[in-house]
């Protein structure tokens, strides 16, 4: 029986080609090449604390903005 994908970002992907294994907490967590791409490109950590993405905050404005106040 070949392992299936257990990606933290996708639990039920269930595809058989896997690229790594990740520890997260207590569990090793074989992912396929698909999730792998896609968990890669964010920005996420994981490991004995658990998984967790990382949101970056949204800012107003523009400091190259040409629009200046009182104009």
């Amino acid at each position: 029986m070949r392992e299936k994908c257990r990606s933290p970002l996708k639990p039920s992907c269930g595809r058989e080609d896997i690229a790594v294994v990740i520890r997260v907490g207590d569990r090793m967590l074989p992912v396929c090449r698909e999730c792998w791409r896609k968990l890669a490109r964010m920005n996420a950590e994981w490991g004995e604390d658990g998984f967790k993405l990382r949101v970056k905050a949204r800012k107003r404005g523009s400091l190259g903005s040409s629009r200046r106040r009182g104009k």
